[in-house]
């Protein structure tokens, strides 16, 4: 899919209204840090040792390198636990 087209989706996604559910994505089986989306994969936080941070929290280099682990993620279509 183009940039220009998964921009297209996105912006069509922030129109419909949202469930609340969120998904969790452990990097491994230790399941040390996890990455939260909501169901239109906006980063909404992290699970570090079992600590939540929300996005907001984060700083900007933080959002940056989670960034890339987001985008890592929603390439590999894996089944995200619902919660």
């Amino acid at each position: 899919m183009s940039n220009r087209m998964w921009d297209s989706t996105v912006e069509h996604a922030k129109t419909c209204i949202l469930s609340g559910k969120l998904h969790v994505y452990y990097a491994d089986d230790k399941q040390n840090i996890g990455v939260i989306f909501n169901n239109i994969f906006q980063l909404m936080g992290l699970i570090a040792d079992g600590s939540y941070m929300s996005v907001d929290s984060l700083s900007e280099s933080e959002k940056v390198g989670r960034a890339a682990f987001q985008c890592t993620t929603s390439e590999q279509f894996l089944p995200l636990p619902i919660f």
